[in-house]
Parts: C-alpha cells; structure tokens; sequence
C-alpha cells in the first residue's frame, strides 16, 4: 500500500493498492491501523465513493480502525474500460487485496447494499484463518451483523442498531 497523504479522525489519509489486473485502487484511511483495535473495511457501491462513510468516521474511529475504499470505477480509483473488468471474481479480488494489505488478522466488512454482495463473498468464501465478519444493512436503522459462516465460523449473531 502506497500512502500519498496525511490525515485526521475524519479526514481520511489516502494510500493505493494495486488490483491483481493491475487497476489502481483508492484507500483511505479514517484511522492509523491500531493492532489492539477491530478493523471496519467498509465498502460502497455505485455511484457512491469513500465520502460516503465522512459522516459516520467521526463515531466509529474512538473504537475502531476505519477503512474505506472506492471500488473500481468509483470515486478516485481507477476506471477500467469494459464490463469483463467489473466480473464479480475480480471485485472480490479488489476486496481480498485491501484486506490484505491493511495488515491486520481479520476485518469487519460494512457495505452499503451495493457492497454488499462482494463484503459478504469476503468474508465467506475467501480461505483465511482469521475471524472476519459483515455489517449488512437490511433497512434505515437497523443492521445485522453476521460471522461468516464458512470454515467452521460462527454462523450468525444479530443485533439491531435501534
């Protein structure tokens, strides 16, 4: 990961990382990466970008590393040309490349519902030793949180924001 600037709580400190076909990818980073803190990876969908996630930074980053990424196509990451480059096998690729190069033993993937397929793919099918897990959005208000369910993970624990 290649850090190109500095920043706050709540504004983010923007780094790259390079997709496996090549594609650039914008990280940006609301918090150092505390080894003693979970990690929040949380992931848009289109049209949207990181900005997205400005306004909840502020109440997650007392307890948690937070991590945004603008997908391929998105926001200041690179935009591919051709639909073969947005198969689904490779936006799972562009997630495990993140995840993988925070350094960290395991995240907590929040999508917005355009993320979500790809988050969910992420910590289900990816073979990885460390606990993973999903912040999934069902409607305004409430979330549930779900342990992937594969490689003898737990496989479901809910809880409601409200």
């Amino acid at each position: 990961m290649t850090t190109d600037s500095a920043g706050s709580s709540t504004v983010p400190t923007r780094s790259t990382v390079t997709a496996s076909d090549g594609v650039t990818l914008a990280v940006h980073s609301y918090t150092e990466i505390d080894p003693q803190r979970p990690t929040v990876l949380a992931i848009h969908g289109y049209p949207d970008n990181h900005h997205l996630w400005d306004g909840v930074a502020e109440h997650l980053t007392g307890r948690y590393n937070l991590v945004a990424y603008d997908v391929r196509g998105a926001g200041e990451s690179a935009r591919p040309a051709g639909r073969s480059n947005y198969r689904f096998s490779q936006l799972l690729s562009d997630t495990g490349a993140v995840i993988d190069s925070l350094g960290v033993g395991g995240c907590i993937c929040w999508p917005t519902t355009g993320g979500s397929i790809q988050a969910w793919a992420a910590v289900t099918e990816r073979d990885r030793d460390e606990q993973s897990g999903l912040v999934s959005p069902r409607y305004p208000g409430r979330t549930s949180t779900t342990r992937a369910s594969s490689y003898g993970r737990p496989v479901l624990h809910a809880v409601s924001s409200t």
